[in-house]
């Protein structure tokens, strides 16, 4: 599959450049697409952005995760066993009654 740079155009203020992939263009920005026009099937379908800023300047207040507890993989597929029954534990195919957990073999 060939994409091919066609032109440049003005989307939401900004100068965009033009790519085209089949049936499909997008008009991109720094990396970011501000508009996309596809078609399938005899529909068109245009996704234009009315706004976007871009160099804004962010705090680090506004980046920090909440506080949400971190749980390991284990501590996930241990509690999941927990909650099945003997017949669904016997169902698993990776179920090792001597471990009493998954085992990939």
């Amino acid at each position: 599959m060939e994409v091919k740079k066609i032109g440049t155009e003005k989307v939401a203020g900004f100068e965009c450049d033009i790519w085209q992939l089949k049936k499909c263009k997008m008009s991109i920005y720094k990396g970011v697409p501000l508009k996309i026009e596809s078609s399938a099937m005899g529909i068109t379908q245009i996704q234009i952005a009315k706004l976007a800023k871009f160099d804004v300047s962010v705090s680090a207040d506004n980046l920090k995760l909440p506080n949400f507890p971190i749980k390991s993989q284990k501590d996930v597929m241990q509690s999941q066993m927990e909650g099945m029954s003997p017949e669904q534990k016997k169902d698993d195919a990776g179920y090792d009654e001597e471990y009493g957990r998954n085992v990939w073999k």
